[in-house]
């Protein structure tokens, strides 16, 4: 049964077929060809559209944390005026340590945020760092002068100090608004 592929008059018969199988092993590797290039181009569009779903996402997480940091910055300053609301109302009933208390709490909330990266301008976070600086040297004073070491500071300097500062803290508290929004 074997032998006509041996036989030298089957020769074109096998000729015959191995041109048949190579025709077809051609039409197939043409094909299979054909199926890996779509798969390709499947794959480099997935992977386009993957490359894009991870930018959005990592633009989503960077204006989350920008609206968040912005967030929390108005918060501590809210934190600092209310402080300082009440550092007023301690220093008109003449109650030093507790007037340094709430200016305490206004001097924490200033140092978050100065801490914070806002993209505030150079001028906004100097103003920031002098309100730190005075409510610093506000809390110093005081704690010297309850000490016996030095007297209380002017009042009525300070509720002006703290007048002028609201207004600043205002003026930050209405340009985060504006990014949070």
């Amino acid at each position: 049964m074997w032998n006509w592929l041996i036989s030298p008059a089957g020769s074109a018969s096998l000729g015959l077929v191995g041109l048949a199988l190579g025709i077809l092993g051609f039409g197939l590797t043409v094909w299979g060809l054909r199926l890996t290039y779509l798969q390709a181009k499947d794959a480099k569009r997935s992977a386009d559209q993957a490359t894009t779903a991870a930018d959005a996402a990592k633009d989503a997480v960077q204006s989350f944390r920008f609206k968040l940091d912005r967030y929390s910055a108005y918060r501590d300053i809210s934190e600092a005026e209310f402080a300082m609301d009440a550092c007023k109302r301690h220093l008109e009933a003449e109650s030093w340590r507790h007037a340094s208390d709430s200016y305490d709490l206004a001097r924490k909330a200033m140092i978050r945020v100065q801490h914070a990266s806002l993209g505030l301008s150079e001028g906004m976070m100097d103003q920031i760092r002098q309100i730190s600086e005075h409510t610093t040297s506000f809390c110093n004073k005081v704690d010297a002068a309850l000490a016996g070491k030095g007297a209380f500071p002017n009042a009525v300097k300070v509720a002006s100090t703290i007048r002028s500062n609201y207004e600043t803290l205002s003026a930050i508290k209405i340009i985060l608004e504006k990014d949070i929004g």
